[in-house]
């Protein structure tokens, strides 16, 4: 299967995880009834792939049908449970799930799944549990929890992964748009509405912060752009990010905004954010110094992992920017694979341990 495709089944599984598994991740007997299920959805999806282009939709249908129904009826025989008649809500029940999600929906689906692949059709189907926890909301007044929203979210994510042309444009793009300084900036403006102190303040110590640490920064790479100090905007020579100039400002403009953080006693969530930023560019410096990491991986797993800390769960989808700066930095050749890597795992590792001697994680 393709990248998109591979993602894509990649995400609705984990989302249907968050929505099957309990907190303790234990898996019941029923879970294993569900993992069955989906096995054998699979396998339906794959026999209809193979002959529906070779049969009559409505003659599949019926075989389908045909076929479930008789088996029902033989373990309904051997079955030691009491077979009590059916009531009227029970028989109205059975024709609509029989006709119109049974009958009807096979129907369809044989009849469209020769215009498409099998990874498709299982995507299209991971929306199942989402549209019946949505039904649930709105006739039965089920309460979604934040698991159960994040887990329908990651399989809607999915369904459009798959779809998404995976070009090297798309990855010029995503470099560009989830840079160090862009995702800085988003970090830096939610952090500010999460400040203690009030969103009207915590945004103004953003902003302040923002010229700082990302501003001063760029002024200075913009004048070696035009200079012919560097190459090009992302630094993509290695011995371009230890020059002098480059290693002065790198540490002391969040430094100096640590300073002013703490000596004005700033908003907490940026005080620990830009703690993480100066320990993350010292620790990105020394390594740089002998190889070369993935300064856009390292920086998104930092900012997202402190969004996860301050946020808490609604933040969790962030964490999927890793993986997809990291196919965009090595499908543009910025880097290899394990440079990417690497920058993922510093940027969280960083962000744990700050977090933890801080004692916000």
């Amino acid at each position: 299967p393709s990248w998109g495709a591979t993602l894509g089944v990649g995400l609705a599984t984990l989302g249907l995880g968050l929505l099957s598994l309990e907190r303790d991740l234990r898996v019941s007997f029923g879970d294993l009834m569900v993992l069955l299920c989906a096995l054998s959805f699979a396998l339906h999806i794959l026999s209809v792939s193979i002959f529906s282009p070779r049969a009559d939709s409505l003659a599949l249908t019926l075989v389908q049908v045909a076929t479930v129904s008789v088996v029902s009826f033989l373990v309904s025989i051997f079955s030691d449970w009491p077979l009590q008649a059916p009531s009227p809500q029970v028989w109205g029940a059975a024709a609509f799930t029989g006709i119109l999600a049974t009958a009807l929906a096979f129907f369809l689906q044989t009849s469209m799944q020769r215009f498409t692949t099998p990874t498709h059709t299982a995507l299209i189907f991971t929306a199942e549990p989402v549209f019946a926890a949505l039904f649930g909301v709105w006739l039965a007044h089920d309460v979604l929890g934040v698991r159960h929203i994040i887990g329908g979210m990651l399989i809607l994510a999915g369904m459009l992964a798959s779809e998404i042309r995976w070009s090297e444009r798309l990855a010029v793009r995503i470099s560009r748009f989830l840079s160090p300084h862009y995702v800085g900036a988003a970090l830096l403006f939610t952090l500010g509405l999460l400040a203690p102190e009030g969103w009207q303040e915590g945004l103004l110590w953003a902003l302040g912060v923002g010229l700082w640490v990302i501003a001063g920064p760029l002024v200075l790479l913009v004048r070696k752009l035009r200079r012919g100090g560097v190459s090009d905007w992302f630094l993509s020579d290695r011995k371009e990010r230890v020059q002098p100039g480059i290693i002065f400002v790198t540490l002391v403009a969040p430094g100096g905004a640590l300073a002013a953080l703490y000596f004005f006693h700033g908003p907490q969530p940026l005080f620990v954010a830009l703690w993480v930023a100066f320990i993350l560019n010292i620790v990105n410096l020394s390594i740089t110094f002998c190889w070369k990491i993935s300064q856009h991986v390292s920086n998104v797993a930092a900012s997202s992992a402190l969004l996860v800390a301050f946020c808490g769960l609604w933040a969790v989808p962030t964490l999927l920017l890793i993986p997809l700066v990291a196919w965009a930095r090595v499908r543009v050749g910025a880097h290899t694979v394990l440079q990417a890597v690497a920058g993922g795992i510093t940027g969280l590792g960083v962000a744990y341990l700050t977090l933890n001697v801080l004692g916000v994680a």
